[in-house]
């Protein structure tokens, strides 16, 4: 009679290394399903992203985002930049010329008042003035003297180019002296001298008043 093999064996598909196999196969393809799954995410992005951009073209971007100026706007802006600029530069310029009659008036008023000083310190023992003249060839000009009436300058000064002498008219003199100690004028009365420039016709008139006060 046969002896009974009763040795109980294991089915392979029972065995731990079956079972280690299929869980690393399992894990697998969990993996690949994730990558696939983030590949499809990236892809579906970069669609949008593409699909975003081609808006941005470069025949679409000159078409309709470029800005450009006509030939007329040119020419429109040059003109208003030439007459402001034109308008500016005159108003400079008469600026400038006023400031000049100004300036002049300040320098006469300036040397008849040290005129006046030199007196009231009577150097030299003198009396000082200043001589106005307004010759009919020549640069009007005024200069500083001594003594009662003037003969001949101590120091001449030529009046700026674009100014001249309203009073005294061409051809005349106005002497200005002050008298020694008081400083007033020897005159006693109230003299002028007009000055006018030749561009604006605009005039500043220095008044010397008896009492000896220069202004203008």
């Amino acid at each position: 009679m046969k002896k009974l093999n009763t040795e109980y064996r294991i089915p392979a598909c029972f065995a731990p290394a079956c079972f280690e196999l299929r869980s690393e196969s399992g894990r697998s393809q969990g993996e690949a399903g994730r990558q696939n799954t983030e590949y499809g995410i990236q892809n579906t992005e970069y669609k949008h992203s593409r699909s975003a951009r081609k808006g941005f073209t470069r025949q679409n971007f000159s078409k309709k985002n470029l800005v450009g100026f006509t030939l007329m706007e040119l020419l429109v802006v040059i003109a208003i930049t030439t007459i402001l600029s034109g308008v500016g530069v005159s108003t400079y310029i008469n600026q400038q010329r006023a400031k000049l009659l100004d300036n002049t008036a300040q320098e006469i008023v300036g040397y008849l008042r040290y005129a006046q000083q030199k007196s009231m310190a009577q150097e030299q023992g003198k009396q000082w003035g200043v001589h106005f003249e307004n010759p009919t060839e020549g640069q009007d000009f005024y200069a500083l003297y001594s003594g009662a009436a003037y003969s001949s300058p101590e120091e001449t000064r030529y009046l700026s180019s674009g100014i001249e002498y309203e009073t005294p008219t061409a051809g005349n003199s106005i002497d200005v002296s002050f008298n020694r100690l008081t400083g007033i004028s020897a005159t006693s009365t109230t003299q002028s001298i007009t000055i006018k420039s030749t561009v604006t016709n605009s005039t500043t008139t220095i008044s010397i008043f008896g009492q000896g006060l220069i202004s203008y």
